[in-house]
């Protein structure tokens, strides 16, 4: 029970695991997106994996991802791009959902790095 996000196909597995998280919850998820770390982020997670999504313009890039959490020490810093293999599943509070890391390895950019929410 393993999901291989590629690329191009991102925003639909967000949107996906999103709104049917309970349906994959303990599944494998490997991802790839840059590394965002803040002060709310590391009360509850090592960092976010995200990647910018745009609806229309430049203006209206918004970050879409997951919560990263990992047993082991992150070297990573913010913006560095990454591949997450990691368990799928929902924060103790309830409140995110989140990768419980099993591997992080560093990832190259993809050529087309923002993501367009278009079915």
């Amino acid at each position: 029970r393993t999901i291989t996000v590629a690329d191009e196909d991102y925003y639909a597995w967000m949107y996906e695991l999103g709104t049917s998280y309970e349906t994959y919850k303990g599944y494998t998820v490997i991802l790839k997106g840059f590394i965002y770390k803040d002060a709310e982020i590391e009360k509850e997670a090592d960092f976010a994996l995200v990647r910018l999504s745009m609806w229309c313009c430049a203006a209206d890039l918004s970050p879409i991802g997951f919560l990263v959490d990992s047993d082991n020490e992150v070297t990573f810093k913010d913006d560095d791009w990454v591949t997450v293999k990691g368990t799928f599943g929902i924060s103790e509070d309830g409140a995110s959902l989140i990768l419980k890391a099993q591997n992080i390895e560093a990832a190259e950019k993809p050529e087309e790095e923002y993501v367009y929410p278009y079915f």
